[in-house]
């Protein structure tokens, strides 16, 4: 992936990036990318929606990144295996991704 924003992604996830430094940038409003806020106190999940002004913070809150689309997204066949860190890869010989 040499994606500017799954880079991004990758980075809020605290996960290794699969490309340290990426060149490509999408056009704007590329990629969809859902944001989920969580408090683990009261179990509440729900997308982020800047109208709505009372969230309960109280307790423990997580944020979650997930791309779900882009517009420039150009599928690149075995890109995640060849990219997955090889102690993943000898844990899981046949996993293939979805």
């Amino acid at each position: 992936m040499n994606c500017q924003a799954y880079h991004f992604v990758e980075t809020k996830h605290e996960q290794p990036h699969m490309n340290e430094k990426p060149t490509f940038k999408p056009r704007d409003g590329n990629p969809k990318i859902d944001v989920h806020i969580r408090n683990s106190r009261s179990g509440d999940s729900r997308d982020f929606d800047p109208t709505n002004s009372v969230i309960d913070m109280d307790g423990i809150v997580s944020t979650e990144y997930d791309v779900v689309a882009c517009d420039d997204y150009q599928e690149e066949i075995g890109v995640w295996v060849r990219n997955m860190p090889e102690e993943i890869k000898l844990a899981n010989p046949d996993f293939v991704p979805p």
